[in-house]
């Protein structure tokens, strides 16, 4: 039989449980890119709907490309922009091979490792006019 000191403990655990788990989900969804972030992708992709899909690559990686295509093929034309955003330590050429896929997205190159801090490689984001991720999945 419980008594009743029992079932304060047990209600005081799971109201702490419940709200370690919701603060935790919460501050997750809450994330904003930085204002710099913002502003390249703003005035780089200036025809862009909001929200956007973003979809951030390493552009040095030729299976990449591949899943910028079907990235492409996904998300284009549905109603959001659309921004391929590629991590590359030689601008010139993955710019050659990326001018070959003949891709409608807007597309971002990352030499210099701004976006590296606010996006994993392979994920791609949903973020609206105000730099806020609304989402995130790995892309498999």
């Amino acid at each position: 039989m419980i008594r009743d000191n029992d079932k304060s403990w047990l209600l005081l655990i799971c109201l702490l449980l419940h709200v370690t788990i919701y603060s935790g989900c919460q501050a997750r969804f809450n994330r904003k890119i930085s204002d710099k972030e913002l502003t390249v992708i703003s005035t780089s992709c200036s025809k862009q709907v909001y929200p956007i899909s973003l979809l951030y690559l390493d552009g040095d990686c030729s299976f990449c490309l591949a899943k910028a295509l079907a990235f492409e093929e996904k998300v284009y034309g549905k109603g959001n922009g659309s921004v391929l955003l590629f991590k590359v330590s030689n601008p010139v050429m993955a710019k050659m091979y990326i001018q070959g896929l003949s891709l409608r997205s807007c597309i971002i190159l990352d030499s210099s490792n701004l976006f590296a801090h606010s996006f994993a490689l392979n994920s791609m984001y949903e973020i609206t006019g105000k730099g806020e991720i609304l989402s995130e999945k790995l892309d498999k």
